[in-house]
């Protein structure tokens, strides 16, 4: 209880400086890199689309009437060839779909449309996740010409689907990069760059739920104590620093829902790929250094310039 006044702010700060630097750090994500002819197609795109969906909502556009304008969009916007690579009415199993982008007969995008009135549900992916699920497409966009969200479905029992990505053309100003960028995510030429993936993944670790889990997991409860340590003498068990984030620092809700169940095993799997990479890392680096070392004995050591095998084969 002692600890709990009288470092509450050390504590605080502590946790903010680790997550700055680990996050920057270990989250980088590549440029975007968008080419000039795509930046003004996007800017003067939207900027004149917003006038249009403007005037289209006045009017209480009906959905056969924004489908147009949506598929203009996605030509004029989002760089797709409306005659050769958006058709309409895509249907399986008695289940259809408003448009389907396609790109080298590759279908990439489901497209679920509705009125530009409409406010946009979940319940509205239904059809598209069904048909989606069926073709083996795993990007969905639900939109009303206005509001654009960008799914992508999971293959499991049952089916799921996430939210990667969403924007609102009426209060985007197009001629800031930071809109330019969100928009481009659903550009033609940014799927051979793999950026919705890129995106996805960003989504999946950069929220409430996974950061709560990277924050109780065993490195960082460690170099919380470590940090805690400096401050004083205070030796605080891992368990009691533990405890202390678990019910005096995290909302409930971030470590007992199913959300972060979710985030708890994407965690666990992302861990087990990076221990992955460093063991074969280790491998790779002793296999190339271990040839070539050959320990002097313990007497002419600092004869030799005082290094050792241990060192050379860290380098």
């Amino acid at each position: 209880m002692q600890f709990k006044f009288k470092y509450a702010l050390q504590f605080d700060k502590i946790v903010f400086n680790f997550f700055l630097n680990t996050f920057i750090v270990c989250i980088t994500l590549k440029t975007m890199n968008i080419s000039k002819k795509d930046s003004e197609s996007i800017q003067n795109g939207i900027l004149r689309y917003q006038k249009i969906l403007a005037s289209a909502k006045a009017r209480d556009l009906n959905e056969s009437d924004t489908v147009t304008i949506i598929t203009d969009m996605l030509n004029d916007v989002f760089g797709y060839d409306k005659y050769l690579e958006i058709t309409s009415e895509f249907a399986v199993r008695n289940t259809f779909c408003d448009l389907a982008v396609k790109v080298n007969n590759k279908i990439e995008y489901l497209v679920e449309c509705k009125s530009v009135g409409t406010e946009l549900k979940d319940n509205h992916l239904k059809q598209a996740v069904d048909y989606g699920a069926n073709q083996g497409v795993s990007w969905v966009i639900l939109t009303n010409g206005i509001i654009w969200k960008l799914y992508k479905i999971r293959f499991e029992k049952p089916i799921g689907y996430d939210l990667v990505a969403q924007f609102d053309v009426a209060a985007l100003n197009p001629r800031t990069e930071d809109a330019r960028e969100l928009l481009y995510i659903l550009h033609k030429s940014a799927i051979e760059k793999n950026l919705r993936q890129e995106h996805f993944e960003k989504s999946q670790l950069i929220n409430p739920y996974t950061v709560t889990q990277v924050l109780i997991s065993e490195p960082v409860i460690g170099a919380l104590r470590r940090e805690i340590r400096k401050l004083s003498d205070i030796k605080l068990e891992a368990g009691e620093l533990t405890k202390l984030l678990l019910n005096d620092v995290v909302k409930r809700d971030l470590i007992e829902s199913e959300t972060a169940k979710e985030a708890e095993k994407t965690v666990r799997k992302l861990q087990k790929s990076l221990d992955r990479k460093l063991a074969r890392k280790k491998e790779q680096d002793g296999a190339r250094v271990a040839p070539a070392v050959l320990e002097p004995p313990v007497g002419q050591q600092g004869e030799q310039g005082g290094e050792s095998a241990e060192p050379a084969a860290a380098r």
